[in-house]
């Protein structure tokens, strides 16, 4: 229900934007509802195949890169941002790229100590995200099929919760030092998801990890799980996107499927 509300009062909004020069990723503002705005930027494929269509990887950056600018999270080599600008990942993995920046935060600042507590009321950012993906898909060829949702630290949360709101949007879901709700995590079973945490996180708790897939193994779920013994928080980031499997695994799921395993 949540994601058809979504998709429907994404039919009426708009999207602007202009290149930012020089910048691989163009830079472009979404416009939602009750004039709501979210800034993005975009990358896409280096070649678009005419009748093909592509994957949608959304990253949502961490509680340092928030603002307006549209340009923090892009910088940030914790968002991803620099992982999709590889020459060998743009040829053997074309795709589009989407980096929103949230004005405020993608999660109400949660105390780390305990688990991040489901609000009925999602932030604006992360309603506005919902609305920006089947916008993206309207207006470049997309498939909505094969959208990946991932974040780190405030992000990681904001994976978290837009994943229990909105499940049937996604095909595969990267949390990196992220915390959510348990009690809500069943809504999220069928999506494959990779956990990465450091064991050494002092900003989010690795327990918050070890939470989060006990309630999605309990419920069903099959998510796949990676600790870093000596890894703190910022380190945990760089770590993940290094992983040989991460952009294969990412790739190979498709929304609605079981989980594809790419381990060798």
């Amino acid at each position: 229900m949540i994601a058809r509300s979504l998709l429907s009062a994404a039919l009426a909004l708009t999207t602007c934007g202009v290149a930012a020069d020089g910048a691989e990723y163009l830079a472009r503002k979404f416009a939602g509802p009750a004039g709501k705005t979210l800034p993005y930027r975009l990358l896409g494929p280096v070649e678009v195949e005419k009748g093909k269509r592509y994957p949608l990887v959304v990253l949502l950056h961490g509680y340092g890169e928030r603002g307006t600018d549209n340009e923090k999270p892009i910088k940030a080599a914790n968002s991803g941002a620099s992982l999709f600008l590889l020459s060998d990942v743009r040829k053997k993995y074309p795709c589009f790229v989407a980096v929103p920046q949230a004005p405020d935060v993608w999660v109400a600042e949660p105390d780390f100590h305990v688990n991040t507590p489901f609000r009925t009321q999602p932030q604006d950012s992360i309603l506005l995200v919902g609305l920006l993906i089947p916008a993206l898909a309207r207006e470049h060829p997309i498939d909505l099929d094969r959208v990946v949702l991932m974040g780190f630290s405030n992000g990681g949360c904001g994976v978290w919760d837009l994943l229990v709101r909105a499940p049937a949007m996604f095909a595969a879901a990267v949390v990196i030092s992220g915390a959510g709700d348990p009690a809500r995590a069943a809504l999220g079973k069928q999506v494959p998801t990779w956990v990465f945490h450091g064991a050494k996180d002092k900003t989010v708790p690795v327990a918050r990890a070890h939470d989060m897939i006990a309630a999605l193994k309990k419920s069903g779920g099959r998510p796949q799980y990676t600790e870093y013994p000596g890894a703190a928080h910022g380190d945990t980031p760089l770590k993940a996107h290094k992983e040989a499997e991460l952009l294969p695994w990412m790739f190979a799921q498709r929304r609605g499927k079981p989980a594809v395993s790419t381990k060798r």
